[in-house]
C-alpha cells in the first residue's frame, strides 16, 4: 500500500499502530480564508490533478506488492480495481487506460483489468468480482486494489464549496488519499506455509442503501444491516464472532449512525468487548482507497494476534459510499493448523 503515513505496507502499519494522523495545511485556502487541511502525500506535487495523484499512488502501491514477490510470473493474472464514483466520463476513461498500462508494466505481462466505481465501497465490489473469477478458474491470481485522492486542488475546492471539510463544518472530513493492492489465490494454489499464513477471505457481501448520504431522509441502516446479516448466515462465516472490526468511516456523524443501527441488528458477529478502528482516525477520508488500505492493515493485525495467542482470529470490515453502495467482508487470519 501507499498512504501519507508511509510508502509501504510496513511503514503505513507502523504509523497506524502508533496512532499517527497525517493532517497538514495545503497551499490552497478555503472560503474561510484559512488553509485547507488534508492528509496528503508531500512527494506528489501539490498542483497534480486527481487522476495524476491516483496514478502515482497506485504505482507506489503496486511496486510495494511486486517487491514482496507477488505474483509469480508463470501464473494467469487478472486485476480488479476500485475507483471513485461519479467521476467525469472522459477523465475516468483516461484513468482506467493509464492504470491498465501501469499494471501491464509492473506485472510484466498483459493483465485483464476490471474496474468498479463504487467509491468508498469499491474495494468490496472488486473483491467480490475477484473471488468469482478465482472460483470459476478464469485466473490463477487476482490482484485486488483501489486508489483515490481527495487532495487535488479541484476536489478540495469542491469539498470546501459543499461544506464537507472539518473546521468550517463541525461534522466534516479531512480529505485523504492512498492506494492498496492485495494478491489473492485459491487455496488449491497455495504451496507454502508463507502463502497460507497471510489469511483467508471467508465471505463478502455488497448491497445498496436507498437512504444514502445524498438524500434528505434519515438513514435506517437497512443496507448495511442486510449485508452484515448475509455474512452472519453465510456457511463460510459459520456465525463466528469477529475479533477485530475495521471500518471505512470518515468521522462524519452520518456514518457512525448507520453503523450503530446495523450493529445492534447483528451483535452476534461483532467483537466483544466492542471496539473498532476507523480509517479517519489515521488517514482522514480515503474515499475509494479506504477498503483496500483497511483490509491490508487488518490482515497484518490478524497476524499479530496469531503471533501473540497462537489462535485463529477474524476480521470484520465494512464501508459505505456517499451514494449508497455498501460492502462488508469477513476475513480469517493465520490458522494454527490445516484442520483449523
Amino acid at each position: 500500500m501507499c498512504t501519507p503515513l508511509g510508502l509501504s505496507t510496513s511503514a503505513s502499519e507502523a504509523a497506524f499502530r502508533a496512532g499517527f494522523l497525517c493532517a497538514t495545511e495545503t497551499p490552497m485556502k478555503g472560503r474561510s480564508g484559512q488553509p485547507i487541511r488534508a492528509s496528503y502525500l508531500p512527494l506528489i506535487p501539490s498542483n497534480f490533478r486527481r487522476n495524476e495523484r491516483m496514478l502515482d499512488l497506485a504505482a507506489r502501491a503496486l511496486e510495494d506488492l511486486v517487491s514482496s514477490g507477488e505474483p509469480a510470473l508463470q501464473e494467469r493474472i487478472s486485476a480488479f480495481v476500485g475507483l471513485p464514483a461519479k467521476m467525469d466520463a472522459a477523465l475516468s476513461g483516461q484513468l482506467m487506460n493509464s492504470l491498465t498500462n501501469l499494471l501491464h508494466i509492473r506485472v510484466q505481462r498483459q493483465v485483464k483489468v476490471s474496474f468498479f466505481c463504487q467509491g468508498r465501497s469499491a474495494f468490496f465490489f472488486a473483491l467480490e468480482g475477484a473471488l468469482e473469477a478465482l472460483y470459476y478458474g478464469t485466473c490463477d491470481v487476482a490482484l485486488v486494489g483501489c486508489t483515490e485522492s481527495l487532495c487535488s486542488p479541484e476536489i478540495l475546492k469542491t469539498l470546501d464549496t459543499d461544506n464537507r471539510l472539518l473546521g468550517p463544518a463541525l461534522d466534516g472530513i479531512i480529505p485523504g488519499e492512498g492506494a492498496a493492492f492485495v494478491s489473492l489465490k485459491p487455496e488449491a494454489n497455495l504451496h507454502s506455509d508463507a502463502d497460507r499464513a497471510q489469511g483467508e477471505v471467508l465471505c463478502v457481501a455488497t448491497g445498496r442503501e436507498s437512504r444514502h448520504f445524498y438524500q434528505e431522509t434519515p438513514n435506517t441502516g437497512a443496507g448495511m444491516s442486510d449485508a452484515f446479516r448475509r455474512l452472519r448466515t453465510h456457511p463460510a462465516g459459520n456465525g463466528r464472532r469477529a475479533d477485530l472490526l475495521f471500518t471505512c468511516e470518515t468521522g462524519e456523524l452520518f456514518w457512525s449512525q448507520e453503523f450503530s443501527l446495523a450493529y445492534f441488528r447483528n451483535t452476534s458477529i461483532m467483537p466483544e468487548p466492542f471496539a473498532k478502528k476507523m480509517a479517519a482516525e489515521s488517514f482522514g477520508d480515503l474515499g475509494a482507497a479506504a477498503g483496500g488500505v483497511m483490509f491490508g492493515l487488518g490482515i497484518r493485525a490478524l497476524a499479530r494476534l496469531h503471533a501473540r495467542t497462537q489462535l485463529r482470529s477474524h476480521l470484520l470490515l465494512c464501508g459505505s459510499s456517499d451514494d449508497g453502495d455498501i460492502g462488508v467482508c469477513f476475513v480469517g487470519g493465520p490458522a494454527t493448523s490445516r484442520a483449523d
